[in-house]
């Protein structure tokens, strides 16, 4: 059974109860927002001293909390593309040239959010047959320029301001482009400054 008690401290009790409070208010907010993992359900009551417990096990005259879900993020299957389905697009964003018979996205989904925590950092991710060959790196464009660039088929695009982007990787070699994927839609969600 797991216990927390927040208390309400007196004016004498001074400085020395600051920390504590810090501790204890972060306690409920993390007990408010972030699911107990090893329990189904959280109570609460006021005890004899009046100070609010929070407990796993419910006892007379305790009151369930209601907890928020958790986020969860699932990761679809790879969007795959092929030579044959590459010459049908008339839209052309679905291209694949010289070398590669599919390029598709691991990460980011179509319609991905990257919330505010995420600081504007944004994991991208491609899946390339046959695998990427020495000597090709991909570059990734949101909304036409070019925002990041790796050796490999993974990568984070660092400090992306707030925004709604379309991305774009594209398989290189000594600048020449010998394939992309399809285009992909995110939103990129930044604390905002008041005033600015």
């Amino acid at each position: 059974m797991q216990l927390f008690k927040v208390s309400a401290p007196t004016m004498a009790q001074g400085q020395r109860q600051h920390g504590k409070r810090a501790i204890t208010l972060f306690a409920l907010i993390w007990l408010m927002g972030v699911p107990n993992l090893y329990a189904d359900d959280i109570y609460t009551w006021v005890d004899e001293n009046g100070n609010r417990v929070y407990s796993d096990a419910p006892r007379d005259g305790a009151k369930k909390v209601k907890l928020k879900p958790a986020m969860r993020m699932e990761f679809p299957e790879p969007r795959q593309m092929t030579t044959s389905s590459a010459s049908t697009n008339n839209a052309g964003l679905d291209q694949v040239t010289t070398g590669y018979s599919q390029i598709s996205w691991v990460t980011p989904t179509t319609s991905q959010n990257f919330p505010v925590g995420a600081a504007g950092n944004v994991p991208v991710a491609i899946q390339t047959v046959p695998n990427l060959q020495p000597g090709h790196q991909v570059e990734f464009y949101a909304n036409g320029q070019k925002v990041g660039s790796f050796v490999g088929t993974a990568g984070t695009l660092q400090n992306m301001p707030r925004g709604e982007y379309s991305l774009v990787a594209k398989v290189v070699s000594k600048e020449k482009v010998l394939g992309q994927t399809g285009s992909v839609r995110i939103i990129v969600q930044r604390a905002k400054v008041a005033g600015k």
